[in-house]
């Protein structure tokens, strides 16, 4: 995964303000989430898209950065679509093997139970349509990323799987 310029995330964020780009915030038992609600017309590639530009401070490793959740995805589940994000590259960081799978265990155990089918039924969708996406685009996305993206779905699955047992 890349990390974006201080510039460029600045750049972004005026562009989703003069759009009019919502933002949402959230406590999820403890971790302040703040994401754009951004049109899925926007990356109409990957259905349930959600954003994260990024850059860590070399000298303090402190990670600034802004997220986004596509409009397609429920507003119930958008907190959680965006506290996986969070989670991967301000907690755990960017270049840590596992990072993705890792998160979004972590995000399992904050969704409600009520909501928790619904959001991993969707997340395994999300997810095999984020390994095509990395693949169709070969110039920004490695190896490393689609395995990253793949080992969710695993993850998910098993998941689901256990719970019918």
């Amino acid at each position: 995964m890349k990390e974006f310029s201080p510039q460029q995330i600045e750049q972004t964020k005026r562009f989703f303000k003069g759009r009019g780009f919502p933002v949402e915030e959230s406590q999820i038992d403890g971790l302040q989430v703040s994401y754009y609600v951004i049109p899925q017309a926007i990356n109409p590639g990957l259905q349930d898209f959600a954003l994260r530009m990024t850059s860590t401070d070399l000298a303090t490793k402190e990670v600034s950065g802004i997220f986004g959740v596509s409009d397609s995805v429920p507003a119930k589940l958008r907190p959680y679509w965006a506290a996986h994000e969070v989670i991967e590259f301000t907690q755990i960081g960017i270049n840590e093997k596992g990072r993705c799978a890792l998160a979004e265990e972590k995000v399992i155990g904050l969704v409600p139970s009520e909501l928790r089918d619904e959001y991993i039924n969707r997340r395994i969708t999300f997810f095999g349509n984020l390994v095509n996406y990395f693949r169709a685009d070969a110039a920004n996305y490695d190896q490393d990323d689609i395995e990253e993206a793949a080992g969710v779905i695993d993850k998910l699955q098993k998941y689901l799987q256990n719970k019918l047992k």
